[in-house]
């Protein structure tokens, strides 16, 4: 998979490991906890998902499981998140030493949140829209296929499934024209249809925000497990960068709360979604590359009982 490599920020020095010897340090705890628990590798509550043969893989070092997996394990063993936190340490690490780039790392996330303060990111993005936001930020590129190649993260299926995800934009996001009005209202209309899904939360902040916690810098946390997070801070050009260091990741996952503490609740921003939607598209077709003008329709950009 194509992506974008990044940078690093780590919690602390050494050189990068053998990436085997991660998944060789899972699979002793794997060994560990089931041997401790009492659960034989033949045991027919494994074999619906783990066969004793993939088990074995496991526990020597030779197979790195999905994330779907290790929870599946955990939860028959019982071991309380210990196997989940420990094959998340494993993954990021091999990751990390691997120097994937950024959808690998969200190829196996458990949970993704993102916010923007100018824009829908990727993968929030409908290709006419990811197409007008690249080159106007690089109009002097001559690689138009890497200008226009969005992350492919799937909003629908991630791995073995949907991750939750969790957006908090801007209102000049939704406000703000990129390309034109109907660039516009199909990426509107995309984020809506993300927003309908039960694993998808979106937010948006009001532009009347009086002490606004993040007006630029837009960042993403990566969860793998409950004690395990990742921060990604995409570069306008370039490169983005990888923070692993506790203390950052923290006051950035702080900083997202309170972002989302600042924003309309999820129904509401739905609802001013839809209204923009509904504006854009009322609008005449001349304005728009129609074969002629139309009625324009009265469609306020909010309801009002509240205002962006």
């Amino acid at each position: 998979m194509t992506g974008e490599r990044t940078a690093r920020t780590a919690g602390g020095g050494g050189g990068a490991a053998d990436p085997g010897s991660h998944w060789e340090r899972f699979g002793a705890r794997v060994r560990q906890v089931r041997t401790q628990a009492d659960v034989d590798p033949d045991d027919l509550t494994l074999r619906e998902v783990c066969e004793p043969t993939t088990l074995a893989a496991i526990e020597s070092g030779e197979y790195d499981p999905p994330g779907h997996l290790a929870r599946y394990l955990d939860s028959r063993i019982g071991a309380q998140g210990v196997l989940v936190d420990a094959w998340a340490r494993a993954r990021i690490q091999s990751l990390l030493d691997e120097d994937a780039d950024i959808s690998r790392f969200q190829h196996h996330a458990h949970q993704i949140r993102f916010f923007d303060p100018g824009a829908f990111p990727s993968p929030f993005r409908t290709p006419a829209y990811a197409r007008a936001l690249t080159l106007g930020a690089q109009p002097l590129s001559n690689d138009r296929t890497e200008l226009h190649r969005a992350e492919r993260v799937p909003l629908t299926l991630m791995g073995s499934g949907p991750p939750h995800l969790c957006l908090v934009v801007n209102a000049s996001a939704v406000r703000q024209t990129v390309g034109d009005s109907r660039t516009m209202a199909d990426q509107l209309s995309l984020v809506v249809e993300a927003a309908g899904r039960e694993h998808i939360a979106v937010h948006v902040i009001p532009e009347q925000t009086d002490l606004h916690p993040c007006r630029s810098s837009a960042f993403r946390l990566l969860s793998f497990s409950p004690h395990h997070q990742i921060v990604y801070v995409p570069a306008p050009c370039g490169s983005g960068q990888i923070i692993t260091n506790p203390e950052q990741v923290a006051a950035h996952s702080d900083l997202f709360e309170t972002l989302k503490g600042e924003s309309l609740p999820r129904s509401t921003s739905l609802r001013l979604l839809k209204e923009e939607i509904d504006r854009r598209r009322s609008r005449p077709k001349a304005l728009t590359g129609g074969d002629g003008p139309s009625q324009t329709l009265d469609v306020p950009l909010v309801s009002e009982a509240v205002r962006l």
